[in-house]
């Protein structure tokens, strides 16, 4: 069997922070952010994108961050219609239709200005179908 990874990159860009008493609440810009996936094959690597359907982020005091985004899997696009078509088939889109990553980050500090857009190490979970812990970096 062929090993392959998913690597999941949230490009997160945060609007304006809402009130909240002890910690930051901020939401994915849509039209600015993406979802990314990253397939590593023995012949071939491969990449797709989609924009999230939604997203949220909480920034405490500490600098933990909390973020949870999520995209609906018939939305990636590799620039490959027939692979993007069997990733569908494989990943049993009609069944699991929604990509979504739950992940926390630690030493995180707001961007100086709004919009803006923070790098970000996160440790989740990755479910797309099944649950895979690993390692993303949101930009």
């Amino acid at each position: 069997m062929i090993a392959r990874r998913l690597v999941l990159s949230a490009a997160l860009l945060f609007a304006l922070p809402a009130a909240a008493q002890n910690a930051k609440m901020y939401s994915v810009k849509k039209d600015a952010s993406s979802l990314t996936y990253k397939l590593i094959h023995k012949m071939h690597t491969v990449s797709g994108k989609a924009p999230p359907s939604e997203g949220k982020a909480v920034l405490k005091p500490d600098g933990t961050l909390q973020v949870a985004v999520r995209a609906q899997v018939k939305d990636f696009d590799s620039q490959n219609s027939n692979r993007d078509t069997h990733m569908l088939e494989v990943t049993e889109a009609a069944r699991f239709p929604l990509v979504e990553v739950k992940a926390v980050g630690t030493g995180v500090k707001p961007p100086a200005t709004f919009p803006g857009s923070v790098p970000v190490t996160l440790k989740g979970k990755l479910t797309f179908g099944v649950y895979d812990p690993t390692m993303y970096a949101a930009m």
